[in-house]
């Protein structure tokens, strides 16, 4: 009932927080950031970088709380085993690519060059995917229109980190060791995938803790 209670408050603040379009407030980072004078070799960026990003990180966060939200449906008895951890961690992957997306610490055209990292993942994945479902065809139209416009900013898409980095970032802020956050995401991972498949892990050698912990193979 308590974590429930809690799960209800998140997804109201998410949808008071989540707008119908992508709007910055003026004064603040996104606002400052729209108004950028970078220049590449296509001339002007004007807003539409720092707009695709926050975009990208808009639809992101919108999973997460669609996540959350169905995870909030299913804590009702009898409560599933695998279930829960399988659209808990979803989210908490789709929070933790929001979060990579909207780093305050970052420049604007770092931030050009997450989004399009970020695009041009999912623009190889869905090429790979068409690939598979239809062998000798190849739909490299996406890719192209990514690098093309990485291209014309002038700056070079950033790779995305692990996801056990990325992921296990967002955790470690609220943990009470910050290698904690990786240690909570593997054992998602491990129990989303099956816990019963696991194998153990102990320190040795290494500059590592000697506790045991568990992740999927």
């Amino acid at each position: 009932a308590k974590l429930a209670h809690l799960i209800e408050g998140h997804l109201n603040h998410v949808a008071h927080q989540i707008k119908p379009e992508v709007a910055v407030e003026p004064g603040s980072m996104g606002a400052r950031e729209q108004a950028n004078i970078e220049i590449g070799p296509g001339g002007p960026w004007c807003d539409i970088p720092s707009h695709t990003a926050l975009s990208l990180a808009k639809m992101k966060l919108t999973v997460a709380a669609d996540h959350i939200g169905s995870l909030y449906k299913l804590l009702q008895p009898p409560l599933p085993l695998f279930g829960l951890m399988v659209l808990a961690r979803t989210s908490l992957e789709a929070s933790a690519k929001a979060h990579w997306l909207l780093d305050p610490s970052i420049s604007v055209r770092d931030r050009g060059a997450r989004e399009l990292g970020d695009r041009l993942v999912s623009a190889r994945e869905q090429r790979d995917a068409l690939h598979l479902l239809r062998p000798g065809q190849v739909d490299s139209a996406e890719v192209t229109t990514v690098e093309t416009e990485a291209a014309a900013l002038g700056v070079a898409p950033e790779p995305q980190p692990r996801m056990t980095t990325l992921a296990g970032d967002v955790p470690s802020n609220h943990a009470s060791n910050k290698g904690h956050g990786k240690d909570h995401y593997e054992d998602m991972c491990a129990f989303a995938h099956n816990a019963n498949k696991r194998r153990w892990r102990h320190g040795s050698g290494r500059r590592r803790s000697a506790r045991t912990r568990w992740i999927s193979t």
